[in-house]
């Protein structure tokens, strides 16, 4: 009997170990707290905010609507126009300002052309101006100039002339400026130029006059239409330079075989 009794619990001793092999261990339940330790899931970055527009490009340049009078014939239209275009084309123009002496004109800094012609209808933004043209024979030319003759004198003689032979030189050279205004024609331009902000508020036209006198080739001709025109052009972009303070008022846009006069 004992013997049995024996075999049983043995044999149940068994069991209970086999049964115990087969179940896996129970881990302990850190759930929570894993859950507490890792950091919060990263929330989606936000689409990045669209771009301002860029600013203008700086050098952009102005447009300017121009009105003509007194050009006469098409014959002189044509090349005037071709002239006058052309020097607005131009990316930068020689500059003159004033020596020591106040007749003397000396070289300045290279100045960039801030202008463009429009031609047509002007739009809104645009700078307005007029040019008007009257030709004046040679004689008359001289007589309304005759204040540049000691420019051109002073431009080509020593600044400071300290011997008889270099006043001499300034003479002769004042008595060449008074043959070729005898000979040259000219013509008086008047000008004016209102900014986009002037037009927009209605200010008054203050309009400048120039008496020019040319010393290039007097023939008349398409050429000679064409280089006026230039002249006329570099006179205009001069006052919407300084009208765009882009050139200082004291300083002027220099102008090759041709002489500047008062009124």
């Amino acid at each position: 009997m004992k013997l049995r009794i024996a075999c049983v619990i043995v044999t149940g001793l068994m069991l209970a170990a086999l049964a115990c092999a087969d179940t896996p261990p129970v881990q302990p339940d850190t759930s929570r707290g894993a859950a507490a330790a890792a950091p919060p899931a990263a929330r989606p970055a936000a689409p990045p905010a669209a771009a301002a527009a860029p600013p203008p490009a700086p050098g952009l340049p102005n447009f300017v609507a121009v009105v003509f009078d007194g050009l006469g014939a098409d014959s002189v239209r044509g090349p005037f126009m071709a002239g006058f275009r052309g020097a607005f084309s131009d990316p930068t123009f020689s500059t003159e300002r004033p020596g020591v002496r106040t007749e003397v004109r000396l070289p300045g800094i290279p100045l960039s052309n801030r202008f463009r012609l429009l031609e047509g209808t002007p739009a809104t933004g645009t700078w307005q101006a007029q040019v008007a043209i009257e030709w004046l024979k040679p004689g008359q030319a001289a007589a309304e100039s005759s204040g540049a003759e000691a420019t051109t004198a002073e431009r080509a003689a020593p600044t400071k002339p300290t011997s008889s032979n270099r006043r001499a030189q300034v003479a002769s050279k004042a008595k060449q400026a008074r043959t070729i205004a005898q000979n040259f024609p000219g013509a008086r331009v008047t000008f004016w130029a209102l900014s986009p902000e002037a037009v927009a508020a209605g200010a008054r036209v203050m309009p400048q006059r120039e008496t020019l006198r040319f010393r290039f080739e007097p023939a008349v001709g398409p050429k000679f239409w064409s280089q006026a025109g230039r002249r006329a052009a570099l006179l205009l972009l001069e006052a919407l330079h300084h009208q765009s303070e882009d050139l200082d008022a004291e300083v002027r846009i220099r102008l090759e075989d041709c002489d500047r006069g008062g009124q």
